[in-house]
């Protein structure tokens, strides 16, 4: 069947939805610092009790509310690169129409310790139809889910959606979804009232702002390996763009450690720039 782009929207929402009022719900009964514990090693970093409260939640959502006619392979921290997880379980590697790029939550430190928001991040990727381009992806120059002869590049991602799990000090948590084409009034935002269960739009709109003067922009180096390079560059940077006055420069900078979250002030205008060199700098 022809998939309903926007009824795979709103799913992804819902999965949003789901993470994160799983993980609101686990530290409510258990408190912000069993979040902190550490409960594994995966291949890739360290798995903290929330990356394990939110992936078991991932796993739940789909075995009941993937539509089984979408068959759908899951890209994910906590299953690592040779392991095949399909939704319908099951499903057959050759009806596999989609990749589903999942980081359960984006900003985990942030969260662990309570101090910002964290992200439930999800994008839908259309895995190409024809035998020939499903052959492995390292030998078409890389892609996301590789291995089984199931691949897809970041190009061909149609839907995706954010979603905002706040503090114990928040009442509001933001989502942002679109279907790939539908330009910027295609951007459904909503505001969660994690209080009342309400929502309510919310208008994005990037700063308008023609200089850096007096807003924030920001380079991240929050550890220190690479943080004198990084700042190297970053002075350099504004001394071409903005060249010393003989007064403070009024460029401020807000380290959010946290991709999304970055993306997040960027599209409704808090941030007016955010650079992240650090493969560069390492």
């Amino acid at each position: 069947m022809a998939p309903d782009l926007d009824d795979l929207r709103a799913r992804l929402c819902d999965l949003g939805d789901a993470i994160r009022d799983e993980v609101i719900a686990h530290r409510d009964r258990h408190g912000v610092d069993d979040l902190a514990a550490v409960v594994g090693q995966v291949e890739a970093d360290v798995t903290y009790a929330i990356d394990r409260v939110s992936e078991e939640r991932v796993f739940t959502w789909f075995a009941t509310h993937w539509p089984t006619d979408q068959p759908v392979r899951l890209v994910m921290e906590g299953i690592e690169d040779h392991e095949l997880v399909v939704f319908p379980a099951g499903a057959p590697a050759a009806t596999v129409r989609w990749i589903c790029v999942i980081d359960p939550i984006d900003g985990t430190r942030n969260l662990m310790y309570d101090k910002r928001s964290g992200w439930v991040l999800a994008a839908l990727a259309a895995i190409p139809t024809t035998p020939a381009d499903r052959a492995p992806a390292a030998a078409a120059g890389g892609g996301v889910g590789a291995d089984h002869g199931l691949h897809a590049r970041f190009g061909d991602i149609i839907v995706a959606a954010m979603t905002e799990i706040p503090t114990t000090r928040q009442w509001r948590a933001d989502q942002y979804s679109v279907v790939r084409g539908a330009g910027a009034e295609g951007v459904v935002a909503e505001a969660f009232d994690v209080r009342a269960g309400t929502r309510a739009p919310v208008v994005l709109r990037p700063s308008q702002a023609t200089t850096f003067d007096h807003g924030f922009a920001s380079f991240s180096h929050y550890l220190p390996d690479g943080k004198a390079w990084l700042a190297a560059v970053e002075q350099q940077l504004w001394d071409r763009l903005v060249p010393p006055r003989g007064e403070p420069r009024q460029i401020f900078e807000d380290q959010y450690i946290c991709s999304a979250g970055q993306l997040a002030e960027v599209a409704a205008g808090r941030d007016r720039l955010v650079g992240d060199l650090r493969p560069l700098a390492l």
